[in-house]
């Protein structure tokens, strides 16, 4: 099962070559597509159950301004590129946990470990160094639903 493999080595690139080119406009260009799309399903959320909705709007007036609790988790307010650039450096594969979860793992010796409780087989590897030669910023979204 060496998918996994690829699918992380994919990702830690396309974060490292993110942390390599991402400029000031293109980082705001990326966020302005995520505030439309936000503000989009902002605009047409479901229905929500009204005793959920109350508890939440409850816990979000300790987090937000009176004037942001019922979009606060939701919307987005103001870009910051140092913000960004600070999740980015955080986003590297010595910080990461990754789990794989499958019955395809059993019995072919890629969980030699045993879990205390309850026995359950399981392995731990580090990440290869294999690396992915083309890896590019996408471009614009074509179609943005709403604005």
């Amino acid at each position: 099962m060496s998918r996994p493999h690829d699918i992380a080595t994919v990702v830690y690139e396309y974060l490292a070559m993110l942390r390599r080119d991402l400029d000031d406009t293109e980082g705001a260009r990326h966020w302005n597509e995520c505030k439309t799309v936000a503000e989009c399903d902002f605009r047409f959320r479901p229905k929500e159950r009204p005793m959920g909705y109350v508890s939440s709007l409850s816990i979000r007036m300790q987090k937000f301004p009176i004037e942001h609790v019922v979009s606060g988790p939701h919307l987005f307010r103001a870009y910051d590129h140092a913000v960004m650039r600070s999740i980015l450096e955080a986003l590297v594969p010595a910080n990461a946990l990754v789990l794989l979860a499958s019955k395809a793992f059993e019995g072919d010796g890629l969980a030699p470990l045993r879990e205390q409780w309850y026995d359950t087989p399981y392995g731990i590897e580090a990440l290869g160094d294999e690396r992915i030669a083309q890896v590019r910023l996408p471009g614009g979204l074509r179609a943005v639903p709403c604005v």
